[in-house]
C-alpha cells in the first residue's frame, strides 16, 4: 500500500528539533513535493533547506543541517529519489542515524571531495575502511539513487544502485540498528543541491 505525503506546509515550519519521537514507517511513503516543506514528513533544525521548482533545495549546509525524514526506518528498508546538484554533484544521504548529528549513521556521497569520489562510510566520511570508488560525475544532471539496507545473518548489507545499476555495496559485520539509528537524511556541504522523488519502504526482515 502507498502514502501520498503533499508538501505543502510554510518553510518556516519546518525548522523544529531533529531526534524527536516520530512514527515508524511501516508502508511505502511517497514524498510528493507541493509548494513548501511539510515538518511533519521532513525537518531541519535550521540551514537554507527550501522548495523551489517542484524539488526540495539547499544552497549547501555545510553538514551542520541535515534534513531529516520524520520517520523511524525498520533495520530493512529501501530509498530511492532524484538528486541533482547544479555545480557539482556533491550530495549525500544520511541513513541508520540518530535523527540529530551528522555521521551518526551510515553516509552514502556522490561526487565529494571536489567531485572525485563516492563513498558508502560508517559514522565518518574519513572513515579508513569505507567503500569508495573514483570517477567525475555531471553537474546540472539529475541523478537516480536506490539505496537498500538489509540485515542477514546478523551482518548488514547496503546496496547502492545509480540510475538503474549497481554502483556500490558494503557489508558490514557489525551493523548499525535498532533505536538510535533508524532515522535518515539528506544533507551536502557547500553544493546547490536539488532532491525530488522521494520514495521510502520497508522490506521484509531475512
Amino acid at each position: 500500500m502507498q502514502r501520498t505525503i503533499l508538501l505543502l506546509m510554510c518553510i518556516g515550519a519546518c525548522r523544529m528539533p531533529a531526534g524527536a519521537e516520530v512514527p515508524l514507517l511501516t508502508e511505502e511513503l511517497r514524498v510528493e513535493i507541493g509548494t513548501q516543506i511539510d515538518p511533519l514528513i521532513l525537518a531541519s533544525v535550521g540551514g537554507s533547506w527550501r522548495v523551489e521548482n517542484g524539488a526540495l533545495r539547499s544552497l549547501g549546509e555545510e553538514n551542520r543541517y541535515p534534513l531529516w525524514l520524520q520517520r523511524r526506518v525498520p533495520d530493512n528498508f529501501e530509498i530511492e529519489f532524484e538528486m541533482m546538484g547544479k555545480d557539482q554533484p556533491d550530495g549525500k544521504l544520511e541513513f541508520c542515524g540518530d535523527g540529530v548529528r551528522h555521521e551518526s549513521g551510515y553516509i552514502n556521497i556522490l561526487g565529494g571531495w571536489g567531485n572525485t569520489l563516492a563513498i558508502i562510510a560508517k559514522e565518518d566520511e574519513h572513515e579508513t575502511g569505507r567503500t569508495r570508488k573514483k570517477g567525475k560525475w555531471e553537474s546540472g544532471r539529475w541523478y537516480h539513487w536506490r539505496v537498500r539496507r538489509s540485515l542477514h545473518s546478523g551482518s548488514g548489507l547496503i546496496e547502492w544502485f545509480l540510475d538503474g545499476q549497481p554502483f556500490l555495496q558494503r557489508t558490514d559485520k557489525k551493523p548499525l540498528k535498532g533505536p538510535g539509528h533508524d532515522r535518515l537524511a539528506f544533507n551536502n556541504w557547500k553544493t546547490d543541491l536539488s532532491i525530488r522523488k522521494i520514495r521510502v519502504r520497508p522490506l521484509p526482515a531475512r
